[in-house]
């Protein structure tokens, strides 16, 4: 292949591994070649880390987002696709804005998006994402990109998207801890969260999103077996990309409910949005264990609005602080720790053991 030990070693992993895919059953012999591949892939990445110029490479970076895809289709349980991602979430960061200038490096960390928001959702910080530097790459491309469309249509979501982390990690500050528990803090929360809702909105509107409905964007699929590829094609773009914009909205109407509970009509809007985003891998063509890394983030956050609605609609008690909510009759109360916890761990993916898909 002839670009460099590291990529070449994980880009031959990869194609084997998509070779045994493309199969309808393989033996023993598999495995074998398999784990002799990964062997030989991961050697090289440690000895291409271990210089401290080579590791800043887009080819490290390359071989480090196959090596993490492969890992995630091998295991999709509960948490170790966030596991195996985040060595690639340390170095997409790491690597800073400035070494993003080509076509191909800004494609792996736009494929990454969901990798490094939902690591900065599980550990309550803000993301790297949502500072001016960084949005300014995920906002503009160079003036001779090949990928066009990219920027235009299939990432229009993203830079907002980033955002939702540090408004999270506020919301779990005020629920959690009464000294937050201030009108004030409440009410800016409040304001930040409805402003970047809003933002959503008005980008769905202008590109024909229209939540708590099946996607608009997509026309019905052949599902036939013959039909299926190993590699995503436009329409699986638009769905997978579809399920990031509802993924993002849910856990904005999420925040606003836990403050105030008169914000009930969000709730309902979440729980059909999440049916939605499980609907959505019907509409990917791709193998069925590809199918879970195309979606596995969007599919997660349904996961936490579905299993927890029921807790979360039920009576609110005054476990949680004072009354808040302006607009509810009794003033209103916060979500109860205990609720926004459950919610909490299974997005974060710390409970729920089952396949997301």
């Amino acid at each position: 292949m002839g670009h460099s030990q590291v990529l070449d070693s994980a880009l031959d992993l990869a194609l084997t591994a998509a070779a045994y895919l493309a199969m309808p059953s393989h033996g023993p012999k598999a495995s074998v070649v398999l784990m002799r591949k990964l062997g030989v892939a991961v050697a090289s990445l440690k000895a291409a880390i271990s210089d401290p110029e080579e590791c800043m490479s887009a080819d490290v970076l390359a071989a480090v987002s196959l090596l993490s895809s492969y890992e995630c289709i091998k295991s999709t349980h509960a948490a170790a696709w966030i596991n195996h991602h985040k060595g690639l979430y340390r170095l997409l960061e790491k690597r800073g804005p400035s070494r993003y200038r080509s076509d191909f490096e800004r494609q792996l960390l736009l494929a990454a998006i969901g990798v490094i928001f939902t690591i900065s959702l599980r550990d309550d910080y803000p993301c790297f994402l949502e500072r001016p530097e960084w949005q300014a790459i995920l906002t503009t491309k160079p003036a001779d990109s090949i990928i066009a469309e990219e920027w235009t249509d299939s990432w229009r979501c993203l830079p907002l998207m980033c955002l939702i982390p540090g408004i999270l990690s506020s919301c779990r500050d005020i629920v959690r801890n009464k000294v937050s528990q201030t009108p004030g803090k409440i009410e800016a929360l409040v304001t930040s969260a409805s402003s970047l809702r809003a933002s959503f909105l008005d980008m769905a509107e202008k590109y024909g999103w229209k939540p708590g409905r099946y996607s608009p964007v997509l026309a019905p699929r052949n599902a036939a077996k013959d039909d299926w590829r190993l590699f995503n094609d436009a329409e699986d773009q638009r769905a997978a990309n579809y399920g990031n914009y509802l993924s993002a909205l849910v856990i904005i109407n999420r925040i606003l409910f836990a403050l105030r509970p008169s914000a009930d009509d969000l709730e309902e809007e979440s729980r059909l949005s999440s049916l939605e985003i499980q609907y959505l891998h019907t509409f990917l063509k791709t193998e069925p264990l590809l199918r879970k890394l195309y979606l596995v983030h969007a599919e997660r956050v349904a996961l936490s609005i579905l299993l927890t609605s029921a807790h979360w609609t039920s009576d609110r008690t005054q476990d949680n602080g004072n009354a808040f909510d302006p607009k509810a009759a009794d003033g209103g109360h916060i979500i109860e720790q205990w609720k926004f916890d459950s919610f909490d761990d299974i997005l974060c993916a710390r409970s729920v053991s089952a396949d997301l898909m």
